[in-house]
């Protein structure tokens, strides 16, 4: 039996062995579910033209999209929407796996900042690690971000820095890695160097307060 026209109140239920709801008729046309809120209405519906189930706010197809899922089963999220994942145990909060068996890289992690007017100085992609702090709420305890210091077809160069809070609360660069260096405490704050051998603790040791380099030794 195919109804075209239900006015439920209250609630709809949809009962046997293998219950199922279809919405549209194979046609080129939209279809959707509207959650009529107070203050706030959502949808979920299928746009048609893309080929695309689609989440968003407003009770019209296709305004203020968050969440698309295409044919191929690929989803895309935003343009405007943040995502936060929470966790309330100490499990992988988030897991990239790829079961492809070949030679190539896999799983890719691709922060892939797709500006139509980039320019030298721009951030790629960064990563905080933030905590809380022992009054004051979060605060951030180091960052990693690579910055594009060369956008010109042919001589692109990016910098991968590394950041770790000082007692100050400020973030200092304390490692970098460039097209022509790779620099340490690039921010000359009282930071020592020290490489550790085998058998010695202080193979080179720079004392960053005192402006003094040891080799095989942490002392005048």
């Amino acid at each position: 039996t195919k109804v075209e026209l239900i006015d439920a109140k209250n609630s709809v239920t949809i009962s046997g062995s293998t219950p199922s709801l279809t919405i549209g008729d194979a046609g080129a046309e939209d279809t959707k579910i509207v959650f009529d809120g107070n203050a706030q209405d959502f949808y979920i519906g299928l746009d048609d033209s893309t080929d695309d189930l689609v989440f968003g706010k407003g009770s019209a197809l296709g305004t203020t999209q968050a969440i698309a899922i295409d044919e191929n089963m690929d989803v895309a999220i935003g343009p405007t929407s943040n995502v936060t994942i929470t966790n309330d145990g100490n499990e992988d909060t988030l897991t990239l796996v790829s079961t492809d068996a070949d030679a190539t890289s896999g799983p890719v992690l691709n922060l892939y900042r797709n500006s139509a007017s980039a320019a030298d100085g721009d951030i790629l992609g960064q990563i905080d690690f933030t905590g809380n702090s022992g009054g004051s709420g979060a605060h951030t305890y180091g960052r990693i971000f690579m910055e594009n210091n060369g956008i010109t077809d042919g001589q692109e160069a990016g910098k991968f820095i590394h950041q770790v809070s000082m007692p100050d609360g400020a973030l200092a660069n304390i490692f970098q890695v460039g097209r022509t260096s790779v620099t340490v405490n690039e921010d000359s704050e009282d930071i020592d160097f020290r490489v550790e051998s085998n058998g010695n603790a202080n193979a080179i040791f720079v004392n960053a307060g005192n402006d003094d380099i040891h080799i095989g030794t942490s002392s005048d």
